[in-house]
């Protein structure tokens, strides 16, 4: 077999560090991706579920060393998503994150995105340095069910099982077009976004373009975990109940990262 270095030699995505161990690509991962990325940005349309809690002081540990200088964790956000729109097609997706507030903004931070397909493997870490690694997914992040998803290391195997209650009212959220201009969205990307560090150490930031076109409808919901796997990995998806919601959005643009 052709090693991980000569099919992928000099492409740093490759490398992605990440707080949580089970972000952290294997070599069989890596021999699975294509010979090809698919550049940003990318239009995104999906359904899944969301959930979210406070964050302690000590979640800085799950933030890169390049974030943690003068940032405050408000929460620890979780999703699951099946992707009906991609440039890459549809796939599905589980993401634990981080938000923080810092002088200039609140951001976020994923320190870890399973997901279930190659193609997007390679995307997310090649765009915008997202530790995307590959994972097994059975059933579909909705209310009324429950998704489980799994993986497996050297080190040990992995899973979180996310079971979601019956909702409650929907509604939609949109942008009204006349205050989703370029200037609107420059000032929105000044003062938020996701960050993301890459092999480097080089801090990306990234946002959202044509604010306008994005249409999402939620509807308030329980959510269950159930964890196993690094202690990292159990503190960022905890067992226990939280308050989340369903989602269902289209018309998302993830635009290209800028340096910080």
């Amino acid at each position: 077999m052709m090693s991980t270095s000569a099919l992928h030699r000099g492409f740093r995505w490759t490398d992605l560090p990440s707080t949580v161990p089970e972000g952290v690509a294997t070599d069989e991962m890596l021999l699975q991706t294509p010979d090809h990325g698919s550049p940003a940005p990318w239009r995104i349309a999906g359904r899944g579920v969301w959930w979210s809690t406070r964050a302690r002081s000590d979640d800085r540990e799950l933030l890169p060393a390049a974030l943690r200088r003068g940032a405050r964790p408000l929460l620890r956000v979780g999703f699951a998503v099946t992707y009906s729109e991609t440039p890459v097609g549809g796939y599905h997706e589980l993401g634990g994150a981080i938000l923080y507030a810092r002088l200039g903004g609140v951001f976020g931070h994923i320190p870890f995105l399973p997901v279930d397909s190659a193609a997007t493997m390679r995307g997310g870490r090649e765009n915008w340095a997202l530790p995307k690694v590959l994972a097994d997914f059975s059933g579909d992040p909705v209310a009324d069910s429950t998704v489980t998803v799994t993986g497996a290391r050297p080190d040990g195997d992995w899973s979180v099982a996310i079971t979601a209650e019956s909702p409650g009212t929907s509604r939609h959220i949109g942008v009204p077009r006349f205050a989703a201009g370029s200037l609107t969205t420059r000032l929105l990307s000044a003062v938020s976004g996701l960050e993301q560090v890459d092999a480097d150490g080089v801090c990306g930031r990234t946002g959202f373009d044509d604010l306008g076109a994005m249409s999402l409808t939620t509807a308030p919901t329980r959510i269950r975990l159930s964890t196993a796997g690094s202690p990292q990995l159990r503190r960022l998806f905890a067992d226990r109940s939280y308050s989340g919601g369903t989602i269902d959005y289209s018309g998302v643009t993830l635009a290209a990262p800028r340096v910080r």
